[in-house]
């Protein structure tokens, strides 16, 4: 069978399109990237199809008018021009959650199989998840436009299939009436090469909690921000190291925390070795795909603390007295857990590296995409 993967942007799509190539099954990536990025993955230029023009509009509406473009146009003019690129014989088509509808409703593809690709939770999940976040952080959430979620709606509708990373997002889907037998779910691959050619340090484990991500209210940063509060009145000793990028919808205000040290946003041996220095590592999410720090963490051998909505289950896969789940929006709990680990739980972690074993590399990745399809 032949595979046409198109994709908004990059994202994973691009680590399968390459292995699709490998085994001579990719038909057609289609992106909004430069050929220059596809060629990293190794893709030739006869199986690609890019039109940079739409990052370079994104790019400028976000510098210069200082706003997203609008949405649905945006999607519309993306859909339709990668409609015009499918090759006629494809037998499988894979494309991203809300850049589907023109092709899934297309009648010359009735005959093939269309896959939606769905990295997050059902958008009806996602809009009240998000709301709860906001609400617990004292902000608005704006959703998309009703029209846009309409769209994303039909999408699972014409899809045979779709594809999504985690238990979680999966009960969203189920939750919100999509069959069982109309899901393919196969966890992301992440977090076993990003720090794999850095060195390790050797340097003494501090006394303390590690969150990295965006400074939002999904992620829940005022929740763990809030446990640290009560932490601080019980043991001063351990401390919080935020890393992440701000966000324009919140802003965070570290001055009133003591043990607080936010290091801004962090990458490569300076982002490996915070993690081989941490004793702890939390993610109080509200709304996760699934969280690709999380693996990095369990790659770092490190404890983790988080709530199902992260998707933490999936990784609970060895070792699962090193992974505590705690409920969402509830910084008690999570003070309590925190304090509980540094005081037992510590002298018996090891912070040996664990894998996430259920799927190691996007070998094995696209060989279960390819079973399920296929089968």
């Amino acid at each position: 069978m032949k595979y046409t993967v198109i994709v908004n942007g990059r994202f994973q799509a691009f680590d399968y399109a390459s292995e699709l190539h490998k085994q001579g099954k990719l038909d057609k990536l289609i992106s909004s990237m430069p050929y220059y990025i596809a060629k990293k993955y190794n893709i030739p230029s006869d199986k690609y199809e890019g039109f940079p023009i739409f990052e370079y509009l994104k790019y400028s509406s976000r510098k210069v008018l200082k706003k997203n473009l609008p949405t649905m146009l945006y999607a519309k003019a993306f859909t339709k021009w990668a409609k015009t690129k499918i090759p006629k014989n494809t037998n499988v088509i894979f494309s991203s959650a809300g850049y589907s509808y023109e092709i899934f409703t297309d009648k010359q593809f009735q005959n093939v199989i269309k896959v939606l690709d769905r990295p997050s939770t059902h958008t009806l999940s996602n809009i009240e998840l998000k709301k709860e976040a906001y609400r617990y952080h004292n902000s608005t959430f704006t959703p998309h436009k009703e029209s846009f979620v309409k769209r994303e709606l039909e999408e699972y509708k014409n899809a045979n299939k779709i594809m999504i990373p985690s238990s979680f997002v999966e009960r969203t889907f189920l939750d919100n009436g999509i069959k069982q037998d109309k899901i393919i779910k196969i966890p992301y691959p992440i977090g076993n090469n990003k720090f794999k050619n850095l060195t390790k340090t050797d340097s003494k484990r501090e006394k303390s909690v590690l969150f990295v991500g965006q400074l939002s209210p999904r992620k829940g940063i005022q929740v763990l921000l809030d446990a640290f509060k009560i932490i601080d009145k019980k043991n001063n000793e351990i401390f919080l190291n935020v890393v992440g990028h701000r966000v324009k919808d919140y802003n965070v205000n570290f001055d009133n925390y003591e043990n607080v040290k936010y290091l801004g946003p962090q990458k490569g041996q300076a982002l490996y070795d915070i993690f081989n220095t941490s004793s702890l590592f939390c993610l109080p999410a509200y709304e996760e795909g699934m969280a690709f720090v999380l693996s990095e963490a369990n790659y770092c051998g490190l404890p983790i603390i988080a709530t199902k909505n992260s998707s933490i289950e999936d990784f609970k896969v060895n070792n699962s007295k090193s992974i505590i789940e705690i409920p969402t929006g509830d910084p008690e709990v999570l003070a309590e857990n925190i304090m509980s680990f540094f005081e037992e739980g510590l002298k018996q972690h090891s912070f040996v590296s664990r894998s996430h074993e259920s799927v190691r590399n996007y070998l094995e990745y696209t060989n279960k995409i390819i079973n399920e399809i296929e089968k």
